[in-house]
């Protein structure tokens, strides 16, 4: 991963299941689905468009959050 521009993907349980995503650092990159490796992909793409820049020069970092009742 050396000389890549990193990011956080922020995975959440979506209401309607599977899960929503976003970019951390440029929340208007988002993506929803069921399964985390598409959705994954599917961020990767749109964040390269959106920063102008090649897939290979990103890595994302994988953040899921849920919520946890007491």
């Amino acid at each position: 991963m050396d000389n890549k521009m990193m990011y956080t993907a922020v995975f959440e349980p979506a209401p309607h299941g599977g899960f929503d995503a976003h970019i951390e650092e440029v929340p208007k990159v988002t993506a929803q689905g069921a399964k985390i490796a598409a959705i994954k992909e599917d961020l990767l793409g749109k964040l390269a468009a959106y920063q102008k820049v090649a897939v290979e020069n990103i890595a994302l970092k994988i953040s899921v959050r849920v919520d946890i009742n007491f």
